[in-house]
Parts: structure tokens; sequence; C-alpha cells
């Protein structure tokens, strides 16, 4: 038994949504780790952005057009929102990345980055099991597992550069600069986790 129907195929939409979320990490490690072009990356990102958008769009539309959904529509819409909003965060920081002129990513920083590019790798292989089924649901396990283990690291991170950050005298420009970098680098991270928390919920409803 198929966990989606053939029409409407949510599980093809989701997958290309989840595409764009690995995308978004790989832009993001191709600009602060391979020294791209940032403006390219840039613009690169907000046109994932807005095809990310059409794609929720049309997944939305797909469920409240379907008269008998095969999971419910409030999950549908869910899940959709939140891989949007991956990318969404990612977008965001990558436009504050370039009106802060951050530079080369080192130490935590780069940990930071690197971090986020394996979790949106993860989640996409996640929703891309999610065509499997019952069959695979001890692979998806695996992918929560490593996206939550990958959050904690950001949580660490997170409160490792703010005590470097703040243990010695700076500029308030400065701070705030680097704050806010951290910590939209967390929030991608954060809405990670809580996108495989609504896979692990769709998966103990229906498998």
């Amino acid at each position: 038994m198929h966990f989606f129907p053939k029409t409407p195929k949510f599980f093809d939409l989701f997958d290309k949504l989840a595409k764009k979320v690995e995308l978004s990490g790989k832009l993001l490690h191709e600009n602060h780790l391979n020294k791209s072009s940032i403006t390219q990356v840039t613009k690169r990102l907000r046109k994932l952005e807005l095809e990310a958008d059409e794609i929720c769009h049309h997944i939305n539309r797909e469920a409240n057009a379907t008269f008998i959904p095969p999971i419910d529509r409030e999950d549908i819409h869910k899940l959709s929102y939140d891989l949007d909003t991956i990318i969404d965060y990612v977008e965001n920081f990558q436009s504050l990345a370039k009106i802060f002129q951050l530079g080369q990513p080192k130490g935590l920083f780069l940990k930071y980055i690197e971090a986020v590019t394996k979790a949106t790798k993860q989640v996409s292989l996640l929703v891309h099991e999610l065509r499997h089924g019952s069959k695979n649901i001890s692979k998806m396990k695996k992918y929560i597992i490593r996206i939550h283990s990958l959050e904690n690291d950001g949580d660490e991170l997170l409160r490792k550069s703010f005590t470097k950050l703040f243990s010695s005298p700076k500029s308030p420009i400065v701070v705030i600069k680097w704050k806010d970098t951290y910590k939209n680098l967390e929030d991608i991270l954060d809405q990670c986790e809580a996108t495989s928390d609504t896979v692990e919920e769709i998966i103990i409803k229906n498998f």
C-alpha cells in the first residue's frame, strides 16, 4: 500500500521542495567555503526561494482540491510550510551576510555553516524516504536522529559563540552583527529539526 496516491503526486512535490532545501544549504557552502561571489549566490538563493514558494502553493492547492487526501490536510500544509520556511531562513541569512560583509568563515562560524549544510541534506534525504512508506521507517528514524544531533550541535555552537562574542570589549556594531549572524544560523537548524518532527508525526500517524 502506497503512502500517497498517484494523483495528486504529493510525495513527488514534497521531494521536489526538499531538494530545494538541500540546494539552499549547498549554496551557503558554495559561497562561504568555496569563495563564490556573494552577489551571485544571493541572487540564486532569492530565485530558489521564489521557486520553493511556488511548489509550496502547488502542494497546498492540491491538498485543498483533493476530496479525501492521503493524510490530514493539516499535516500536508505543515510539512510544505516547514520545508519552505527553511529556505526562507537560509535566504534571509544570506542577505544579512551580504550586508554585514562577513568574509570567509573560520572557527565557530565555519562549524555553523557546515552544520547547516549537513542538516539541509539530511532533511532532503528524510523527505525522499516518505515515498517508500513503512519499508524504510528505520532509515527515516536515523535521519531524524541525525537532524536532532546537528541541532544540538548548533545549540552548543551558539553558547560558545556568544561566550566568545561577549568575553572581550567590542564595538556595539560588531556585537549586533555577529549576534544576528549566529542567531540566524541557529534559526535554520531549529527549523530543520521542526521539519523532522513534522515528518515523525506523519510516520506515527500513517505507518
